[in-house]
């Protein structure tokens, strides 16, 4: 479990550069320990408590109206992935293997998130210093889809990342705006399958999550007297390039 607690540090430490990172980071680190479900679901508690956390630190900054053409779109986008997760448990696997004792396992969610998030990444390298914005009208599909994602498997931040850093927002907002939609996102997710694996629950170790919690606010306070000095431009590099890594690690099974 120390390997989780660490885990969680750095994930919300990058999370708060490039909007993602702590539950591709903690959700292998988690299922080392318990099983997948199970996992799923520890990492989005502790995912949420991290986004609350830092709602408190930049959330005045959110964009209203990007809030509601995206944020309530990917509420609805998680409640459905939340709900298909717990039918469904990511039981495909076209392949696994296993490294440092744990079992990774390529599926065809992994592969389709690691496609598109390869994707938009080679387009905001091609872009790199373009003003092309997505038009407000995308907005709503882009809500549903990374959503869905989040609710279904946990990753969610680096499609969302990748819309709203072509939205227009200033730097101040799209970091609001980031946070208050990731939150909108684990508030459903995280109540199904509170539910869901209800029995399961018992098996958590509670003062671990509460370290593993503590550890991830500890991050995101660093991660925020950082980004301070970055520039958009800035972040959006930073973005495109944790989109090409992460990507690549789905892509293994991580």
């Amino acid at each position: 479990m120390v390997v989780v607690v660490i885990a969680a540090f750095i994930g919300a430490l990058l999370s708060f550069f490039c909007g993602f990172g702590l539950g591709t980071i903690l959700l292998p680190a988690f299922a080392s320990c318990y099983a997948l479900p199970l996992a799923v679901a520890s990492t989005s508690a502790v995912h949420l408590a991290n986004n609350g956390f830092k709602l408190l630190l930049v959330g005045k900054h959110a964009h209203w109206p990007t809030v509601w053409r995206f944020g309530l779109w990917s509420f609805v986008g998680a409640t459905l992935g939340a709900l298909l997760l717990v039918y469904i448990a990511d039981s495909i696997v076209l392949h696994s293997w296993v490294a440092w004792g744990h079992v990774f396992e390529i599926t065809p969610i992994k592969l389709v998130m690691a496609v598109m998030m390869i994707g938009f990444a080679i387009f905001e390298w091609y872009q790199s210093g373009n003003e092309v914005l997505v038009p407000p009208g995308i907005l709503p599909y882009g809500g549903i889809i990374s959503g869905f994602f989040g609710g279904l498997s946990g990753h969610q931040g680096a499609l969302r990342s990748a819309f709203l850093m072509r939205s227009g927002l200033t730097k101040e907002q799209f970091l609001g705006t980031r946070v208050m939609i990731a939150c909108l996102v684990d508030i459903p997710r995280l109540g199904i399958y509170a539910y869901a694996f209800r029995d399961a629950w018992s098996g958590v170790e509670k003062q671990w999550l509460l370290l593993t919690i503590l550890a991830a606010f500890a991050g995101a306070w660093l991660g925020n007297r950082l980004v301070k000095k970055m520039t958009l431009h800035s972040i959006q590099r930073v973005v495109g390039i944790a989109l090409i890594l992460f990507g690549l690690m789905l892509a293994a099974g991580f």
